[in-house]
């Protein structure tokens, strides 16, 4: 596509009144950010190039597993010393287990809303060890 029917295509989209103030070729990215979530990005927080779409976005989901483990990890280790033991820290541990690799696999594929679902459940898996805390603590 060239860089003529772009423009023309963001016209068509944005409006006529769409070059006024801002690139139209800018607005489409900036909308596609929105809706996707800068899949048509694929960078790595550092900045590094040299590797597939592919192998970045499994970068990030190894950051991203990182950044949630520590938590997770906490809360488990709380439940464990003070002695927490219940259907539902089992469930909670189950489904954040399952939901991040569930996570890792989209987010490689690059299906965004899925990547966003298994977050949410994972993040779930958590609050019910979570509330099992605060429950046996009152």
């Amino acid at each position: 596509m060239s860089a003529g029917a772009l423009d023309d295509y963001g016209t068509f989209l944005l409006g006529p009144g769409s070059r006024i103030g801002f690139d139209t070729v800018g607005a489409l990215r900036c909308g596609q950010d929105l809706l996707l979530g800068h899949w048509g990005c694929c960078r790595l927080p550092y900045g590094s190039t040299g590797a597939p779409c592919w192998a970045r976005r499994g970068q990030r989901a190894h950051l991203n597993l990182l950044e949630n483990l520590a938590p997770f990890a906490a809360l488990v280790m709380v439940a464990q010393a003070i002695d927490v033991h219940s259907a539902n820290t089992v469930l909670g541990a189950t489904l954040f287990f399952w939901a991040r690799v569930a996570h890792a696999l989209v987010f490689i594929m690059g299906v965004p809303l899925l990547r966003t679902l298994a977050f949410l459940t994972g993040w779930v898996g958590a609050s019910l060890i979570f509330i099992q805390i605060i429950i046996s603590v009152m």
